[in-house]
């Protein structure tokens, strides 16, 4: 992968993130959202999605969120996430590469 893919996949993998983070309900608890934030600022993407996928478990979260949350997954290569994501929460799917 060239570097220019690289940051491109980088950046879709963050756009992802901050659209399952804008799905959230407004009562999502407040320190794993500073702490989501704090990844997401050192480019920790992992970690952030561990963190709204914990997050995710706590409140009441629709389609949306765990659409961005396998999008997510699989733009980060973590298919072990995608799998479980998309099992667990039915009217989610893998896009095309390109979306």
């Amino acid at each position: 992968m060239d570097r220019r893919e690289y940051v491109r996949r980088w950046q879709q993998v963050e756009e992802d993130l901050l659209r399952a983070r804008r799905a959230l309900p407004p009562e999502a608890p407040r320190e794993p959202l500073v702490r989501f934030h704090d990844h997401l600022d050192e480019g920790n993407l992992s970690d952030a999605l561990e963190v709204l996928e914990a997050i995710g478990h706590t409140c009441d979260v629709g389609v949306e969120f765990w659409q961005a949350m396998v999008d997510a997954a699989c733009h980060l290569g973590r298919a072990d996430k995608m799998e479980r994501f998309l099992a667990s929460n039915p009217g989610t799917f893998i896009r095309e590469p390109s979306e």
